[in-house]
C-alpha cells in the first residue's frame, strides 16, 4: 500500500508502525478470543507473510491487480479495526480513540509525502 506514496522513508516509517501497532493489537484479541489456540496457527500466518512478501518482490503483477490487491487490504484493516475498536455496548470510548487516531494517522502521511 505503500506503494502510491512513492519513495518517502518517512511514509513507510509510518506506515511500518502503524501495521505493527495493528498486528499486535490484533493477536492479542485473537488470543483473548481463540484462547491458546491461536498460538499455534500464528506461526502459519507468520510463514504466510513472509511468502507473501517473498511473492512481492519476486513477480511484477498488473497495476490493476495491485489495486484491487490494495483495496482488499485497506478495506480489511479497516473492518479488523472497527470490530475491535467499536464498542459492542453502550460507551463510546473506544470510537472517539478509533476515530482521533485515524485522523492522526491521515495527517502524518499527508504531511510526509513528497508531492514533487
Amino acid at each position: 500500500m505503500i506503494v502510491f506514496w512513492g519513495n518517502s522513508n518517512t511514509a513507510l516509517f509510518f506506515y511500518t508502525i502503524a501495521m505493527s501497532v495493528h498486528l499486535v493489537a490484533l493477536d492479542y484479541s485473537a488470543i483473548r478470543e481463540f484462547g491458546e489456540g491461536f498460538k499455534h496457527i500464528k506461526f502459519s500466518m507468520v510463514f504466510s507473510l513472509i511468502a507473501g512478501w517473498l511473492v512481492g518482490i519476486s513477480t511484477k503483477f498488473p497495476e490493476e491487480i495491485e489495486h484491487i490487491a490494495t483495496g482488499f487490504i485497506a478495506g480489511s484493516i479497516i473492518i479488523n479495526s472497527i470490530k475491535d475498536e467499536f464498542p459492542k455496548e453502550g460507551s463510546n470510548v473506544k470510537y472517539k480513540v478509533f476515530l482521533i487516531s485515524s485522523v492522526i494517522y491521515a495527517v502524518i502521511l499527508i504531511l510526509s509525502h513528497d508531492f514533487t
